[in-house]
């Protein structure tokens, strides 16, 4: 079941990082893509995938592997998230020196 949430919360994540990079002006979608990329941190450390097989004689045999992505996995993510946190800051940046251009 988390491994639904770990892709639901990846395609989040890409979608959110595609808009921020298109979208120049809203300082939104960064602030969506960080926190995507944190929750998709912190769902990488364990995804479990349960296989179900029907064996010849009717009965059915089932078979869970686990992929443990550690440190390497959360690391990865929560730098992601981290290049969007500065990107927000970046962007906030630029509307207050407009603003007090604007003076």
């Amino acid at each position: 079941m988390m491994e639904v949430f770990f892709f639901a919360s990846l395609g989040i994540a890409i979608l959110a990082t595609v808009l921020s990079v298109t979208d120049r002006h809203e300082i939104a979608w960064p602030l969506l893509a960080f926190i995507a990329w944190f929750v998709t941190a912190g769902l990488s450390n364990s995804i479990e995938q349960t296989h179900v097989f029907v064996l010849p004689d009717g009965s059915t045999q089932t078979y869970t592997v686990t992929l443990s992505a550690g440190a390497l996995g959360i690391l990865f993510f929560a730098g992601i998230g981290l290049v969007f946190v500065a990107i927000f800051f970046n962007r906030i940046w630029a509307i207050y020196r407009e603003t007090v251009r604007r003076r």
